[in-house]
């Protein structure tokens, strides 16, 4: 092979190389969604492009190919290895993978910008191999400036915001970018240094870097607003909630005072009913005296109004579902949980029971949830309901079994709304996420009959 062959096969292969920073920059905002350990997805990138490299390059000098012909076809299959990595909706990995993609257009014209100052009689087609490793060295700077913002309040959006239709919008954003990139290549570089196409190339191209950070900062404010007011509305439900209770606490109070006040009358008619040895009347008046009792709905589960009231309110729901309960609770007064996260793990598990028990028949319906503390350093809570047997799985998560699918809010600071569109599935990952911020561990299975739900939380 010549000296100049040597030399096309090393800028190809830094050519592609550069998409290296690009796939771990999509890996930094999905830190807590990936299907394996970091290091180990981190390994199979690297495997991956041991194999494609050298097949880009074997192609592109053997058959002549450009380099934009093989980029697409490797564009592909790296986003199929790239989804099937992580544990995310398609939505959320295409919005990061095309991100990724209008980054590194910036980039590339960038790289090409500078390979015309080194080679002003050049053409894009000839990149020399200077220009290629400044290139690269500038991927891999960008790659080190997005970390931190990308896995600080990127895997934020990605963790905590579940609307499909959302993130698709981003697409056609950052696909603009990035075709408006592609448009701004040159055939010659001798067009640069006609005029002031030079000036004006880097003055668009920096407008158009200031326009797309700005709409990254656009859209995470957006998103932090809407899951705010989820926040606000989450909270106001419970505070509902606890109202409900404490009106029919008070409704009750009001009827048991009143009853005793009637009382005294009631024990005077009854010892003169008892003198004069009517017996059918007293038993008569004893039997209408008992029902007119007044019955307290509000059970008294635990200390934690907000928990309580939570429970209360599945109580009856149960109730009218003719489903069995078993709730057994034990919560600590000094839990260091947040009443929203505690809500938000509790609700989703008895939102899903509940309507698992629809499925099956009324003398098999049941829910049996436990809440306890071992040794005041970690929370369990465990719960059984019945179910139809039917799950649908992939790679070893449960989906949600129920058609017009959509993401309610989860956030692990105290973002909740009942899965209601969906048994299992979308609730679990809102406790799984959950679980994971308070440094614990959410696990489900299931068997014939029964689906089971185990969470154990630290406490600080």
């Amino acid at each position: 092979m010549t000296n100049l062959s040597l030399r096309e096969c090393l800028i190809d292969f830094i050519a592609y190389l550069e998409f290296l920073p690009a796939a771990l920059l999509c890996l930094f905002p999905m830190k807590n969604q990936l299907r394996f350990s970091a290091g180990r997805t981190v390994l199979h990138v690297l495997l991956l492009f041991l194999v494609v490299l050298p097949v880009g390059v074997y192609l592109d000098i053997r058959y002549a190919l450009s380099y934009n012909t093989l980029t697409l076809p490797m564009l592909l299959i790296m986003f199929i290895c790239y989804h099937w990595s992580l544990r995310v909706h398609i939505s959320k990995s295409l919005a990061i993978f095309f991100f990724a993609i209008a980054i590194y257009s910036f980039v590339s014209n960038v790289g090409t910008g500078i390979d015309a100052i080194l080679n002003p009689t050049s053409t894009p087609k000839n990149f020399s191999l200077e220009a290629s490793l400044i290139m690269l060295g500038i991927s891999f700077l960008v790659m080190l400036l997005f970390y931190y913002p990308l896995t600080r309040f990127g895997s934020l959006l990605i963790d905590q915001y579940h609307s499909v239709r959302i993130w698709f919008i981003t697409l056609p954003v950052t696909f603009s970018f990035t075709l408006i990139n592609l448009f701004f290549v040159p055939e010659y570089y001798e067009t640069y240094y006609v005029h002031n196409v030079a000036r004006a190339y880097w003055g668009i191209h920096a407008v158009l870097a200031v326009m797309l950070c700005f709409f990254c900062i656009f859209f995470y404010f957006i998103v932090q607003g809407i899951l705010e007011q989820q926040r606000v509305e989450e909270r106001t439900r419970i505070l509902e909630l606890e109202e409900t209770q404490f009106k029919l606490q008070q409704k009750y109070m009001e009827e048991s005072s009143r009853a005793r006040h009637d009382f005294r009358q009631m024990i005077r008619t009854m010892d003169m009913l008892a003198k004069e040895n009517n017996i059918d009347e007293l038993t008569k008046l004893l039997g209408q005296y008992s029902e007119s009792l007044p019955e307290n709905t509000v059970k008294k589960y635990c200390k934690n109004s907000a928990l309580n009231a939570l429970l209360n309110y599945y109580s009856a729901e149960a109730d009218e579902g003719d489903i069995v309960i078993d709730f057994r609770v034990a919560m600590p007064d000094n839990a260091s949980i947040g009443d929203t996260d505690l809500c938000g793990i509790v609700g989703n598990i008895l939102d899903n029971a509940v309507t698992a028990c629809a499925s099956v028949p009324r003398e098999k319906r049941r829910i049996s949830l436990s809440i306890a503390c071992l040794f005041e350093k970690e929370l369990y809570i465990a719960a059984t309901n019945s179910f139809d047997g039917k799950v649908s799985m992939k790679d070893g998560t449960y989906l949600s079994t129920k058609q017009d699918e959509t993401y309610p809010s989860t956030k692990s600071d105290g973002v909740y709304l009942p899965a209601k569109k969906g048994v299992h599935g979308i609730g679990l990952r809102s406790i799984q996420t959950t679980a994971e911020h308070y440094g614990g561990r959410a696990t489900f299975h299931h068997d014939v009959e029964n689906f089971y739900s185990d969470i154990m939380l630290p406490l600080k």
